[in-house]
């Protein structure tokens, strides 16, 4: 894969942790983090941001810093810095005549479907290592740290929603499901999908479904449902189908209506 050289700026996403990062004329300057990761797996995730940054001169200097940043991110997670910012958090809001309590218990009443594509950027895990490619979107799939799997995309998953005040839902892409072995769009099946039904029930969390209509080489023209190729046309028709009907079978099994966004990209 052909990695970026050089930046003005950049996010770094290791996992659950979130850095950002600025380019200097002696190498990346790290600003700021979201959370951090148990020990263990920040170890492995953090070799794949090394790996990563590996032609880049500015590694060299880029531990110290990032061990300050995990430093202080466990420092502002600990109860009673989060109760100090919000105290804070909430004076500025009443400032302009908002009310966090009611924004808070407003935000209770409603639930925001989570892309699921946040945890790789739209890979997806269709094969191993699965990468964007094959036309419709205009994303690079290519950011370091990111879910190389479904346990660690759950994982990703669950710690966002632990931070989330609410009840939330996940949008799930048909390009997510668990694939034992390769398995084409237009023949994908609740089985796929049914691993992630058992784990929404454990988390009591409800799912939304995306059919996939990107990343494929029947994608490349920019035409899918709208192709005027009968064979290519035919092949995201039956996709869109299926998608349909692993939809329906995830509202079932968890008792609340599960909307299927039909993403597809045809471009006039």
């Amino acid at each position: 894969m052909n990695r970026p050289t050089s930046f003005e700026s950049h996010t770094v996403a290791i996992g659950k942790l979130t850095v950002s990062c600025a380019t200097l004329s002696s190498g990346y300057r790290y600003a700021s983090c979201d959370t951090a990761l148990q020990s263990t797996e920040l170890l492995e995730r953090v070799k794949d941001a090394r790996d990563y940054y590996a032609n880049l001169e500015a590694m060299r200097t880029a531990e110290r810093p990032l061990r300050n940043v995990l430093r202080k991110a466990k420092q502002v997670m600990t109860g009673t810095n989060t109760e100090k910012a919000y105290a804070l958090a909430k004076e500025q809001y009443a400032e302009l005549d908002v009310d966090t309590e009611t924004a808070l218990a407003s935000l209770e009443r409603y639930a925001i479907a989570l892309h699921c594509w946040q945890a790789d950027d739209v890979g997806g895990f269709e094969r191993p290592g699965a990468e964007l490619g094959g036309g419709g979107i205009q994303v690079t799939g290519n950011y370091p740290g990111k879910a190389r799997n479904v346990d660690e995309a759950r994982q990703d998953y669950e710690k966002v929603l632990s931070l989330l005040p609410g009840k939330h839902r996940l949008n799930l892409h048909a390009s997510y499901g668990e694939f034992a072995s390769f398995v084409e769009r237009d023949a994908i099946g609740i089985e796929q999908f049914q691993g992630w039904i058992d784990w929404a029930k454990a988390q009591d969390l409800k799912l939304d479904f995306n059919s996939t209509c990107f990343s494929h080489p029947k994608a490349e023209t920019g035409y899918t449902l709208s192709s005027k190729d009968k064979g290519i046309r035919d092949f995201w028709i039956e996709h869109v189908k299926r998608c349909r009907e692993i939809s329906a079978a995830m509202g079932r099994q968890l008792g609340s209506t599960c909307i299927h966004n039909g993403t597809h990209r045809d471009f006039a």
